[in-house]
């Protein structure tokens, strides 16, 4: 029996960019997310060198108390997710739910409208 899979979307929230744009255009020209952090140097880190990661603006998105109990790394994903999903006439005409399986997520369901 074959099994199918069918991509609805990409989306992407990383270092070098928030859209697939912007991380294209950073991989041509060869641009880095990696940055060097004062405060990881002050902290004592043997490598004050990071990723730069913006943070995600969730208000238009989520309640306050879901998005409090959201780890950093599950915001990314929900960002990079909404950017998949993201088709006028199919996100608005299903009700969908999402699950990401990550130990680092505290809040594996949410749902998108």
């Amino acid at each position: 029996m074959k099994r199918r899979v069918v991509i609805t979307g990409m989306g992407i929230w990383s270092c070098l960019g928030t859209s697939l744009e912007a991380v294209r255009d950073a991989l041509y020209q060869g641009r880095s997310g990696i940055i060097f952090s004062p405060e990881r140097k002050k902290a004592g880190f043997r490598s004050a060198l990071c990723a730069d990661v913006p943070k995600a603006d969730l208000k238009p998105y989520l309640d306050r108390n879901t998005r409090q109990l959201m780890p950093e790394e599950a915001q990314y994903a929900y960002m990079a997710t909404r950017q998949a999903l993201i088709r006028p006439d199919w996100i608005r005409t299903i009700s969908t739910a999402m699950r990401w399986d990550s130990s680092m997520a505290t809040t594996p369901w949410l749902r998108l409208r």
